[in-house]
């Protein structure tokens, strides 16, 4: 025992060494990553933020759990709501300090935490928030022994679990869990090979424990365990960081993936963030992406599978900081490869879709190839300028990718006039049919037409001309309109219907007999007569 308590002092003083030299490094330090981003202000506490620990509610809200600087060092639990976080209960509401406090969120939403009692002779202690208001979960101070760097977990049925370096065994690692009023092993009682330092306990969404933790016996390098078929065996190799981790935090995706957060001591203590995929353990984003130390590193997975870390940032004198990743942007696509709008006419819109649907950096920038044809705003709204085509762009804004889209601006008139009569719909450039009646006495009509863009062309009954008088016959008369574009490539069709009356007066204009004479004498308005001929033979 003596021993394993002189080689765990010796880790922490370590890092107190090793924390002061990144303080003095971190104004200079930049974030290593985009990737991960802050959730509200950064070191949103109102004082020191010790052994912060972070979790997702089904609700997607962000808690945060934390040995309150400000508040005697007791347990303090924090919400993201309505972008900002708040405290829930009240501030430093554990009886008295603690350390290595654990944050979950049960299945109907309530809070639980763990931690390490100084009241209790640093034994575990667990308390939930209900009715505005935290209380006891079993006795106070309900291990057996001294609890190191407890850390807690509920089971999709609702158990609570809690795990800690267990003093009594070594200080190896030891699992226990609340059942019917009372807390039992899961397990052997330290079951890790050696030391387990900052043990963090996780549930899988198929119930499966897991428990990660610097292996005191692999150079304090982050080693995870799941607990299967009654006992406990490594998830892919022990000791797989590339260096030591410090306050190892582990957190099951939706999908069952395991994730470990830490302190990266070959990455000036900054945080670093690994999931375990195909059989090995990976980098989510860039290996100490923090813009300093990044010390009680806390991980936890929304309902989405998005990753949230949580850290006393030293770059915020030690205040709490929460950031999320946001995974790269592997794609854009538009909601329409084509559009054809009409010259004069109403504008169009694109809609442009980044992926993957949980990356954070959705902006795009819009491009036109033709902007004499067609422009496009940054909301993805087309504006048609004249006759022809333009390709336009979306682009993501690392300018990794785009998506396009042709559009075709067809040739149109911007007026159209007549000489006689009201045309039948009014214009429109989008109306292409109209119709007009006129009297018997309209003989001729004459049409005069204006192209939407300057570079069009219009024919009038075949002929490029912009007005035409044509000869009107009694009944229908259709006259052709056609636009077409400078490119000859689009071109629109117009037609007038006209229809001229017949006459309406049915009386002779001369009436005239080959012998003889008319009597009386001819009058339109007169319609009988009589003629006297000779007999000659």
């Amino acid at each position: 025992m003596a021993k394993i308590k002189s080689i765990y002092a010796s880790f922490l003083s370590f890092l107190l060494v090793f924390s002061t030299l990144v303080w003095g490094l971190s104004t200079n330090v930049v974030y290593a990553s985009s990737s991960w981003n802050s959730v509200g202000s950064a070191g949103f506490s109102a004082g020191g933020a010790a052994f912060t620990s972070l979790a997702i509610a089904p609700d997607g809200t962000p808690y945060v759990a934390y040995e309150d600087m400000e508040n005697g060092y007791k347990a303090t639990v924090m919400k993201f709501v309505n972008g900002s976080w708040s405290p829930v209960g009240p501030a430093g509401f554990s009886a008295g300090g603690v350390a290595d406090t654990s944050v979950v969120i049960a299945p109907d939403g309530t809070p639980y935490v763990a931690y390490a009692d100084l009241e209790n002779h640093y034994r575990a202690t667990v308390m939930k928030f209900i009715n505005g208001s935290w209380s006891l979960v079993g006795p106070a101070g309900l291990s057996v022994g001294d609890a190191a760097h407890t850390s807690l977990a509920i089971a999709p049925d609702g158990t609570p679990y809690v795990a800690y370096a267990d003093w009594a065994n070594d200080f190896k690692a030891m699992v226990i869990k609340f059942v019917n009023g009372s807390w039992s092993p899961v397990g052997p009682a330290g079951f890790s090979a050696g030391g387990a330092a900052y043990p963090s306990f996780a549930i899988a969404p198929d119930g499966t424990p897991y428990v990660a933790y610097a292996d005191v016996e692999n150079e304090y390098k982050a080693t995870v365990m799941k607990f299967v078929n009654g006992s406990w065996s490594p998830v892919g190799s022990v000791g797989f960081s590339a260096g030591g981790a410090a306050y190892p935090s582990l957190a099951i995706a939706p999908d069952g993936t395991p994730y470990v957060a830490y302190t990266d001591r070959g990455n000036q203590s900054r945080a670093t963030v690994m999931k375990f995929v195909n059989g090995s353990w990976s980098p989510v984003g860039s290996a100490g992406f923090s813009a300093g130390g990044a010390f009680y590193t806390s991980l936890a997975i929304a309902p989405d599978g998005t990753p949230y870390v949580a850290y006393a940032d030293w770059a915020n004198r030690s205040k709490a900081t929460v950031m999320k990743f946001s995974p790269a942007v592997t794609g854009v696509t538009l909601d329409k490869d084509t559009l054809t709008l009409t010259a004069g006419g109403t504008t169009g819109s694109l809609t442009a879709t980044v992926a993957p649907d949980n990356t954070t950096n959705k902006n795009v920038t819009w491009s036109s190839s033709n902007t004499d044809v067609a422009t496009v705003d940054a909301n993805g709204v087309v504006t048609p300028k004249a006759a022809g085509t333009a390709t336009i762009t979306v682009t993501t804004e690392d300018g990794n990718n785009t998506a396009t889209c042709t559009v075709t601006v067809q040739a149109a008139l911007s007026n159209l006039t007549i000489s006689h009569g009201t045309l039948q719909p009014a214009f429109s450039t989008t109306q292409d049919t109209y119709s007009i009646n006129v009297g018997n006495d309209i003989t001729s009509i004459t049409v005069a037409a204006n192209a939407a863009d300057d570079l069009s062309s219009i024919f009038i009954m075949g002929n490029q001309t912009t007005s035409d008088t044509i000869n009107l016959a009694v009944g229908t008369n259709t006259i052709p309109i056609e636009v077409k574009a400078k490119d000859a490539t689009t071109s629109k069709k117009y037609t007038i219907t006209v229809t001229r009356a017949g006459a309406s007066d049915a009386t002779l204009k001369s009436l005239a007999v080959s012998a003889g004479t008319l009597s009386p004498a001819f009058a339109s308005n007169t319609d009988a007569y009589t003629v006297d001929v000779g007999n000659k033979g």
